[in-house]
């Protein structure tokens, strides 16, 4: 199976937000916990050191409690009242695509709940508590809170650990973000980083250069590719809203306007000729240039697929979901899956087999549409993100705190 070069890039798991949140914030709230939790049985046990269910002959050993407790219900009242209250928000506040704020937050609402049943305990419940036990809520919050910072997590990585076992990857990199285990959508503040920065041409050259160097040739090479496609695709198509009778309500004198109006871009020369099969490398300098220099490269970003650049830059009502390729790219439509989703290259090794084998079936049905490629793009690009870009990202700030 083919792998990507790590080159000295680290994951996504072990970036900056990511390893804040696993370590210092939990350890933090869990080091708070246990020590206030140690403060009320410090307390509770100076005053009362003998704490039993009572009987007829025994008298309440938890009546009168005296100063001893009152650093525990200050303690207490500030927790529930300010400093977790306010750990709250900001951790809800704060982007996290790695998943561990959602941790966090059920061991910050856990010690929450455990600091109110406490002051009730000790003011409203105080009845109960004279025949019950002082260190009642305390033993409760222990238990609880082991249980949601610890057992509850453990429990989930095995669950997890045992259907990845169940059902092993297959197909590549990509697969092990894939699905709602996981779930993408804590990598969206992630990704709209990332996006940004492929919309820009600049940082986008930069990115793609460390990533020919550092991890591998062929992901630029495939989005060079697949931009080129995009071009010839809706070139194409601009040429048959031309070629095709004047639509209805436009007069004959009127045709060649209402097309002018039609159409934003230039149209494109003709179709270029078939091309042969080639290996994925990486584009020369002035070629990448002129896709950037490209007319319609406003209208179609390298971060939109085929279909969203066509809707982008033709008139809506022109195409649908179930419009085809134009006759004039069937070739180097051909080229372009031939050279990237053919049995054993790099790009069906590395990004989900569902999505190869859906381009597949559409080339075999015949039913090849303008978004047939989308989502093998939008693979490649989560992959960049996800195993790339932090690496790139942590080398850029290396860079900055050096100079």
């Amino acid at each position: 199976m083919v792998r990507l070069r790590t080159g000295g890039g680290v994951p996504a798991c072990q970036a900056r937000y990511g390893k804040y949140f696993a370590d210092s914030a939990l350890m933090a709230v869990l080091v708070l916990l246990g020590i206030l939790l140690g403060i009320v049985a410090l307390a509770i046990t100076a005053r009362s050191p003998n704490y039993m269910l009572l009987t007829a002959n025994t008298r309440p050993v938890c009546r009168n409690s005296g100063w001893e407790l009152w650093p525990a219900y200050g303690a207490a009242i500030a927790c529930t009242g300010l400093l977790f209250p306010a750990l709250i928000v900001w951790m809800w506040s704060v982007q996290d695509p790695y998943g561990a704020r959602t941790d966090t937050l059920i061991c910050m609402v856990v010690a929450q709940v455990a600091m109110v049943l406490f002051i009730l305990w000790q003011t409203v419940l105080d009845r109960v508590r004279e025949y019950v036990s002082e260190l009642l809520i305390v033993w409760l919050a222990v238990a609880v809170g082991h249980i949601s910072s610890v057992c509850w997590p453990l429990w989930r990585s095995a669950r997890h650990q045992h259907q990845l076992a169940n059902q092993p990857s297959q197909a590549g990199l990509s697969n092990s973000h894939k699905g709602p285990q996981l779930r993408r959508s804590l990598y969206w503040p992630l990704v709209g980083e990332f996006h940004r920065m492929m919309d820009d041409s600049k940082q986008r050259h930069l990115f793609l250069l460390f990533t020919s160097q550092f991890y591998s040739t062929a992901i630029p090479a495939f989005l060079d590719d697949f931009q080129m496609l995009k071009y010839k695709t809706i070139d194409a198509l601009k040429q048959g809203m031309l070629s095709q009778p004047p639509a209805a309500g436009c007069h004959d004198v009127q045709s060649s306007t209402c097309a002018k109006e039609a159409l934003d871009a230039p149209v494109a020369g003709p179709p270029v000729p078939p091309e042969a099969p080639r290996s994925p490398i990486p584009m020369l300098a002035s070629v990448r240039k002129s896709l950037e220099d490209h007319a319609l490269a406003a209208a179609a970003p390298v971060t939109k697929g085929i279909f969203e650049s066509a809707m982008l830059a033709l008139p809506p009502t022109s195409i649908d979901k179930n419009t085809r390729f134009p006759e004039a790219v069937k070739s180097s439509f051909a080229s372009f899956t031939h050279t990237y989703f053919s049995a054993g290259s790099y790009m069906s090794i590395n990004i989900p087999r569902e999505v190869v084998e859906d381009i597949q079936s559409a080339i075999e049905e015949n039913n090849v549409t303008l978004s047939v490629l989308d989502k093998a793009k939008d693979e490649v690009l989560f992959l960049l993100c996800t195993d790339v870009y932090s690496g790139y990202r942590k080398r850029a700030e290396s860079r900055r705190a050096a100079s």
